[in-house]
């Protein structure tokens, strides 16, 4: 299986302040999403296109949201 990092995103976890980081790569026909918070472990998932599309999806529709309210 050929595994291709496409991002890695830092950031800080909006609750504790800690470093965080998400990296997305594909691996084969699915998207690995991995989220990993210094303190406090990872979190990897493997999704299809379908729901990939969906993440996007609703991740635009709160990045719209903050955008008009400010919250």
């Amino acid at each position: 299986m050929i595994i291709k990092e496409i991002a890695t995103i830092s950031f800080c976890d909006g609750e504790s302040g800690t470093e965080a980081v998400a990296i997305i790569r594909l691996c084969g026909d699915r998207m690995a999403l991995a989220i990993s918070i210094q303190d406090d472990g990872d979190l990897e998932i493997l999704i299809d296109e379908d729901t990939a599309q969906k993440l996007v999806a609703a991740l635009s529709v709160g990045i719209d949201h903050i955008k008009a309210n400010g919250t």
